[in-house]
């Protein structure tokens, strides 16, 4: 946004901060304003607006919590996410920092968390995901998940990136569910390559890209950091 430009020197972006999901154009943001009103008796229009700001806090909670709104939640979109009014917001951030339309010469540090697809679960890229990936899924409900959520076509591709060990996990090589069994890395699941799968569209493959962006828009005065958290708590879950 031009008008913080100059008031800021640097910036930390953690668990997303140019995804597809971080805005939603102007008509998706009013199909969810249009439902809320509606939902609480507020109807349409001008009249709307004075009915909505006599709610309370507890009325506008509980019907956030209990209506899926028209533009939901997803790997590429979020319910509330702010809008690209072109007032404050020209254009989604991710078209911003691609085109070099950012404030120049900031430090930036753009991260994420290991394993964080495992909190979308249940998601597809706009909605909810009706084969959500099981602790339990097979090579078969893998391709299933993966022609669902991606396109057919993906489902094979998917499998060569992330391949399931067929024996053994002998060698540790980057911690307890990604290991090498042969010559070639691989995961001890099928649920734990598919949330690698999920953590790597919405998070990791983005902020790698977006750093690379960021940093070649002003080579030399944009330093660019990229970070990711990987310590696991000391209590170990399983899944017995």
């Amino acid at each position: 946004m031009r008008k913080s430009w100059g008031l800021f020197a640097g910036a930390i972006s953690q668990s997303g901060g140019f995804q597809r999901w971080v805005a939603k154009p102007l008509a998706e943001a009013e199909k969810n304003y249009e439902a809320v009103a509606v939902a609480l008796g507020c109807g349409s229009g001008a009249a709307a607006v004075e009915c909505l700001v006599g709610k309370t806090a507890a009325e506008l909670l509980a019907q956030s919590e209990a209506k899926r709104l028209p533009s939901t939640d997803g790997w590429d979109s979020c319910q509330w996410s702010p809008v690209i009014d072109g007032v404050e917001l020209e254009e989604h951030p991710m078209e911003l920092l691609r085109s070099g339309r950012v404030a120049p010469g900031i430090r930036m540090i753009l991260g994420t968390n290991k394993d964080e697809g495992t909190s979308f679960l249940g998601y597809l890229k706009f909605g909810v995901d009706p084969l959500t990936p099981k602790y339990d899924m097979d090579e078969a409900a893998f391709r299933s998940w993966t022609a669902n959520a991606f396109g057919k076509n993906f489902s094979a591709p998917l499998l060569a990136l992330y391949p399931v060990a067929k024996g053994p996990l002998y060698h540790v090589a980057v911690g307890p569910e990604i290991s090498v069994g042969g010559d070639n890395e691989t995961y001890r699941d099928y649920f734990t390559a598919a949330t690698n799968v999920i953590s790597d569209y919405m998070m990791w493959c983005p902020n790698r890209r977006f750093a690379r962006w960021h940093s070649g828009n002003n080579p030399g005065e944009n330093s660019t950091y990229v970070y990711v958290f990987s310590e696991e708590p000391g209590i170990k879950h399983t899944r017995e």
